[in-house]
């Protein structure tokens, strides 16, 4: 009863993902078909630009080669009508493209392009376009040091990582800051450094969470779950993958989701429930074919004819590996050719097929020496050594020990060579982020002395406005008493003025009476 119930969850679970995946895809569709359509009507201007990129942008996954097509059109008319933010987006996403096509010559001769772009626009007057060309810049030479660690230059992956850092800090630009302590995290978990690598990707981690950086968050959630899987601790590894599976459906990243499918498939695999594995790399193929990501859907097939292998279903197994030796071949990946060969030889060998697995196993051997894959060599060498002793070659067998053997040592050297390279780049790191942290503890503290200078001057203008509103206040107080008093004393005159004229005209009313009276009384005189 209870195995029902569980596969009936599983089912409806299952039934809830396909129907999220379509509305997802519907989604992107939506957004491809109205960038088209606006493409469709848009002028030569620098708005047909923006529209040629943003829809390059959202096909660079699906469709690279289209992608490229796109951005090279945008780069065209952003040279024609000379605008130079435009040229150099486009410069960056064709960088992009060459990446993800694994041109990483090409790649970096965009990158290069984009950069003197970026820098004529700080050099601009206009602040606005200085800034985005001060952000352009960090997101180029981020995306170059990414380069330089695929191709496994470790020291100028951070020389370029750490550059990026200190302008994202700069800028203050919270997602920028994320992805590249996302990116140094990386670095040290390709070297195995797995602590140091979890120190910068809970510290890109915060960041993110503080910053609701969803898209940045399970990516981050995703590689802490490999680091586990990478140190044996695959109880955690789970949950951190299940958390980025979690979120990256919610958000749509399709790519990182069938990665995280296929990375739970591995960490099962590695538990042997490969049952549980099985139905993981299932899924993750189905999306890889969706997306026609032919690397990744390679690389699944083959994890699929591992697991059958495994499993001892030989028929299953071959299907599976020789789909996968196919899209190598198409792809031109020597490295997946040379893996899927070897495989195949092993296959030959565990089901009595010497003849084709000897054919298989030196074709394999050939191409491994080839590309200088020491890992495949040491491989090869030992399946030979095992396939000659079954065919009853001793010396053969013998032979393909011995190299077999140079190979192991080989690595072995190679890995005490890369512990000492690892001990040199966390000591020069270590004086690049002391410098980092004292140029930036050095520009605080100008910031902060420039703060208190300006507050001075302020508190000071300040001040002198109060000083002077404050005597002008008194002057006029002072005008107002004194005009105040002289109209006082103005009235005053004016009344004794008043008074003395009137008593001179009673004077002279008194002094014409009296010659009145004298001239009379002469009258009466005899």
């Amino acid at each position: 009863m209870r195995t029902g119930f569980y596969i009936f969850i599983f089912i409806l679970l299952n039934l809830v993902l396909q129907f999220s995946l379509a509305q997802t895809k519907m989604s992107d569709n939506r957004i491809i078909d109205s960038l088209s359509l606006l493409l469709n009507h848009s002028k030569e201007d620098s708005n047909k630009v923006k529209t040629l990129n943003a829809l390059a942008w959202n096909l660079k996954e699906s469709n690279v080669d289209t992608s490229i097509v796109l951005s090279t059109q945008a780069l065209l008319l952003a040279k024609k009508i000379n605008w130079k933010r435009g040229q150099a987006q486009s410069e960056h996403q064709l960088g992009v493209c060459s990446f993800y096509k694994g041109n990483y010559s090409n790649s970096i001769g965009h990158y290069e392009n984009a950069l003197i772009l970026w820098q004529k626009l700080i050099e601009l007057s206009d602040k606005t376009l200085s800034a985005e060309g001060k952000k352009g810049r960090a997101k180029t030479i981020g995306n170059m040091a990414i380069i330089y660690q695929a191709r496994s230059d470790y020291q100028k992956a951070i020389e370029y990582y750490l550059k990026a850092l200190q302008m994202n800090e700069e800028l203050g630009d919270k997602n920028g800051i994320a992805r590249d302590l996302l990116n140094i995290g990386t670095v040290y978990k390709d070297q195995a450094e797995y602590s140091r690598a979890l120190e910068y990707y809970f510290r890109s981690l915060k960041i993110s969470e503080e910053s609701d950086l969803k898209e940045m968050e399970a990516n981050i959630l995703g590689n802490i779950g490999i680091v586990y899987q990478n140190e044996g601790d695959q109880k955690s590894a789970i949950d951190y993958l299940l958390k980025s599976l979690k979120m990256s459906e919610e958000i749509g990243l399709k790519k990182l989701y069938a990665n995280n499918l296929a990375n739970i498939g591995n960490v099962y695999r590695k538990l042997r429930i490969n049952k549980k594995a099985l139905a993981y790399f299932e899924r993750a193929l189905k999306i890889n074919e969706e997306m026609n990501d032919q690397v990744a859907f390679s690389k699944n097939l083959g994890n699929l004819g591992n697991i059958y292998l495994e499993e001892g279903n030989y028929p299953e197994a071959l299907r599976y590996y020789k789909k996968a030796l196919i899209i190598g071949e198409k792809l031109g990946d020597k490295d997946a050719i040379a893996t899927d060969l070897g495989n195949i030889g092993l296959l030959y060998t565990k089901t009595g097929k010497l003849n084709e697995a000897e054919e298989s196993l030196l074709k394999a051997l050939a191409i491994s020496n080839e590309i200088k894959a020491i890992d495949l060599v040491e491989g090869h060498e030992l399946c030979l050594s095992e396939l000659y002793k079954a065919m009853k070659k001793p010396g053969l067998a013998f032979e393909h020990y011995k190299k077999y053997v140079a190979a192991k040592d080989k690595i072995n050297n190679e890995e005490n060579q890369k512990k000492q390279v690892q001990s040199e780049m966390n000591y020069e790191f270590g004086k690049k982020e002391a410098v980092l942290k004292e140029q930036q503890e050095k520009e605080r503290a100008v910031a902060a002395e420039k703060n208190r200078f300006q507050r001075i001057v302020i508190a000071s203008v300040i001040s002198c406005l109060l000083l002077v509103i404050g005597f002008a206040f008194f002057v006029f107080r002072s005008l107002k008493k004194t005009r105040l008093q002289k109209n006082i004393i103005e009235e005053k005159q004016r009344e004794i003025l008043d008074s003395i004229r009137y008593a001179k005209r009673i004077q002279n009313a008194l002094l014409t009476s009296e010659k009145y009276m004298e001239r009379n009384l002469n009258k009466m005189k005899p």
